[in-house]
């Protein structure tokens, strides 16, 4: 294709993103609370899927090292907030040091106080916990994500299709093209989506609105030859698969005849004949 075509869809793009509407359109009316019910309940069903994904999510190295950070800031702040202070690096290091010995005296109800001021100090300090596993996803190294998602991706195009043919049923899959079509349905319905179509066939005509269609098609890159072509190839069998089923002289005669008996055409034949 030519270059024309990615000029209409950049002109078409830009049109539609920095349409008006969408600043006085909420997701809620484009998705209705019905439609997100029954795909929600849709998903919630498919607990295959969601099994799956949670165990690819979980074996992903980032989701490991994220966990860990989790893991290692929580504890550490923690225990340096029981020790304390400006010493509680070397509170720390000697803790370790005397851990052994303390652990041959510790109460019998110790490891259920450890838990409980655990759960709680951990519940206190629940948003500190988050703002660091946000700050990790935000500074994520892209191109070690990239890389480990294309190792994923990897293992996981060497699979026939059939792999994943268990997790969704033949209904399954009837009922998200049913909640797929009843969406598009009220949608290409919706004032949203008739203002973005209109927008983007203004977008076209305002580029194209003086072009001839043969200016057009250039544009686009398809030549005269390039139709020439496809007429040739295409155009035999179509022609005899009309006549095999009796519809060609009905075709030809609903677009000549109305020409062969208007008036000019009778004078021009009744000037011949005389």
């Amino acid at each position: 294709l030519g270059a024309g075509v990615f000029d209409i869809i950049g002109d078409i793009a830009r049109t539609l993103h920095g349409h008006h509407i969408h600043q006085q359109t909420t997701l809620n009316d484009i998705v209705p609370d019905k439609h997100a019910q029954q795909v929600l309940d849709k998903i919630l069903e498919l607990k295959t899927v969601r099994d799956y994904i949670v165990q690819q999510v979980i074996m992903n190295p980032v989701y490991a090292a994220l966990a860990s950070d989790v893991m290692y800031y929580g504890l550490r702040d923690y225990l340096l907030s029981q020790l304390g202070g400006q010493k509680s690096r070397q509170r720390l290091t000697s803790l370790v040091s005397w851990g052994k010995s303390l652990v041959e005296r510790v109460p019998p109800d110790i490891e259920q106080m450890v838990e409980l001021n655990l759960r709680h100090y951990i519940q206190k300090s629940l948003s500190h916990v988050l703002s660091e596993s946000q700050s990790f996803l935000a500074h994520i190294d892209i191109q070690k994500l990239r890389d480990n998602l294309l190792d994923i991706w990897d293992d996981l195009k060497q699979h026939p299709i059939s792999t994943y043919q268990q997790l969704l049923t033949s209904m399954d899959i009837e009922e998200l093209f049913v909640l797929s079509y009843e969406f598009w349905r009220d949608f290409r319905q919706s004032d949203y989506f008739k203002v973005l179509i209109d927008s983007a066939i203004d977008a076209f005509f305002n580029r194209y609105g003086e072009a001839t269609l043969e200016e057009l098609l250039d544009e686009v890159g398809i030549s005269r030859e390039m139709l020439v072509a496809d007429a040739l190839r295409f155009a035999p069998p179509i022609i005899a698969m009309l006549q095999q089923k009796s519809l060609l002289e009905p075709f030809i005669r609903q677009h000549l005849e109305p020409f062969y008996h208007s008036p000019a055409v009778w004078a021009i034949l009744d000037a011949k004949t005389d």
